[in-house]
Parts: structure tokens; sequence; C-alpha cells
């Protein structure tokens, strides 16, 4: 199904009836097109993409004219204008999330395949939105997880009467720390994870620009990204791949023989029979 597009001149006329019918037209819509070109660039996008292939004008989805109407009506505003300065990181990630969202429409409904991941792709990693939205994630699910989880632990292992009847004090403080460990653990692990998938991917971007150098491929800086992406290696199994070494590793230490562990036993038992004459 096509989708049905319009021209930039034409949300321009909409907006320009609305705040200022006695301004010269051409000269207004130019400055819209200088104000939406220049978000479009701070956000990572070429606006060049918009360009009708069949004259030098300029079309976007008709279903997200509103979308390119909030842009320009909010480009005076004081988070606008931190973006157009480059200040991505002084951007309240609400703010920024807001912004972006609009031109995320707009792009998904205007473009298709690769064109369209290659935008996107482009928008997310100048905004790194997707990033601060796994972290969010990060502290409303596991870390709000564990909050929970550490507050109920104070009436589970006071007045929890199945526990009481079997576990003393020093079980619920031995309970505690493991858990604790447990937390420390994992924390570590995922730094590890971390490096392991960090040195991973610098041996793989190293082989695939080899690559690209010996089999003589140019590609534009716009599109290098995306290329680079379809090559490497799909995060979900590079992480599968070191956490299953890790997970190797820790099988292959060594552990007590059954002989050792009974050679253990009968010194401890020594040691109380020896505590107990005393």
């Amino acid at each position: 199904m096509a989708k049905t597009m319009v021209s930039f001149a034409s949300i321009c006329r909409e907006l320009h009836a609305q705040q200022c019918p006695g301004r010269e037209f051409k000269d207004y819509c130019d400055e819209q097109l200088g104000r939406f070109s220049e978000i479009m660039k701070e956000l990572g996008i070429n606006i060049q993409t918009f360009r009708k292939t069949t004259s030098n004008s300029f079309e976007l989805p008709a279903s997200r004219k509103e979308e390119v109407k909030w842009l320009l009506q909010n480009y005076t505003t004081s988070t606008m204008k931190k973006l157009r300065k480059g200040k991505l990181r002084e951007l309240p990630h609400d703010d920024l999330k807001e912004i972006v969202h609009n031109a995320e429409d707009i792009i998904k409904d205007k473009f298709d395949g690769k064109l369209r991941y290659q935008e996107l792709a482009k928008m997310y990693i100048k905004t790194r939105t997707k990033i601060d939205e796994a972290i969010n994630n990060l502290e409303r699910t596991a870390i709000a997880r564990i909050q929970s989880d550490v507050e109920n632990l104070r009436t589970y292992v006071h007045q929890d009467k199945k526990i009481q009847r079997t576990l003393n004090e020093s079980d619920r403080i031995g309970l505690i720390n493991y858990y604790t460990q447990l937390l420390e653990n994992t924390s570590d692990q995922f730094k590890a994870v971390t490096s392991e998938v960090d040195e991973f991917r610098r041996i793989e971007l190293a082989e695939i620009t080899y690559r690209m150098s010996d089999e003589k491929l140019e590609i534009q800086d716009e599109h290098l990204v995306s290329h680079l992406e379809k090559e490497m290696e799909d995060i979900e199994y590079v992480i599968w791949d070191v956490v299953t070494e890790f997970s190797k590793e820790q099988m292959s230490l060594d552990f007590p023989t059954s002989e050792e562990l009974e050679k253990a036993e009968i010194a401890i038992a020594e040691i109380r029979k020896e505590q107990e004459r005393k």
C-alpha cells in the first residue's frame, strides 16, 4: 500500500495561517525548512533523504504532519535550544525522548527497509535514548525488585513463623550474607562479561575492517554504521558464548575429592574432641 506524502511547503502553509498570516510566505517557509533541517541534523538524520526524487522539494508523510508541526513549534523552547547547541547530555531523558519519539514516527512512516533502519540507527546512536531506556528499565525492574526483596527480608526473617521454628539467628544471618554475596558476584560477573564482549567486538571490527580493505569496499560514512552492524555477530549470541565460557571455567575449578572430604571431616571431629577434653 502506497504511503501518502505531502510537501513540506503545504505543512508550512498550515502553520503560516495559524502563526503569522501577514508575513511573506516564502520567507517563512524557508525559515521553517532551515529550522527543520537543524533539528534533524542534531538528531543525526540527513535532511536530504526527505527530498522528493522527481523535484527539488521536500516531502513528508501526511500521517505525521502534526509531528512535524510539533518539532517546528517547539524550536524556540529551552529544551530544543539545548538540542540545537548539541548539548544532548544536558537534556532530561523524558524531554529528549519526546523529541526523538516525534522524529521516530516521521521516519517510520516516511521510509521503508534499509533506509528506515539506517536513519533510525543514526538517531539512536547519536541521542543514546535506547541506552538510557535500557538503564531506566533496569532501575524499574531489577533494582526495584532487589530493593523490595531487601525490605521484605526484615519481615521474613523476623516474623515468619516457619523459619523461626527451624532457623536460628546464625542461620538467618548466614543466608542474608549469602544473598549479599550473590548480588556482588552478579555485579562482578556483569563487569567481566562486558569486558570480554568489548574485546570480542574489537577483534571482530578489526577483522571486518581488514576484509573491507582487502575487498576494496567503499562505503559512505552515513552507511558505515549499518554495514558494520549487519556484518557483526548478534549481541545475544556473543553474550551467550562469553557466559558459556565463564561457566566452563567455573566447572573446571579443582573441587575436593570424596577422600579429601572424608579426611577433612575426620580432622574436624578430632579437633572437636580435643576441645571437649579441655
